[in-house]
């Protein structure tokens, strides 16, 4: 949550290491997760009316600046 709260935008979420920030695929190919304690995931989406997009139609991380939280789960 505090690697969330300092961060500009989902880029740099990315880049800190410790989180395990990864995006999700199949029916969650638009969430993202972070690694919090004893296997448990903070689930995440896009908080913007329209989600930014590179050229190649992936999620722009560096102009994610707003994200809702879906869930707490060990999805494994």
């Amino acid at each position: 949550m505090l690697v969330l709260r300092a961060s500009r935008n989902l880029q740099e979420v990315s880049d800190d290491k410790a989180t395990k920030f990864h995006q999700l695929h199949l029916d969650r190919n638009e969430q993202f997760s972070v690694s919090l304690f004893r296997g448990k995931r903070l689930v995440f989406e896009v908080d913007h009316a329209e989600i930014p997009r590179k050229d190649d139609c992936g999620i722009n991380l560096v102009a994610v600046t707003a994200v809702r939280i879906t869930e707490i789960v060990d999805y494994h």
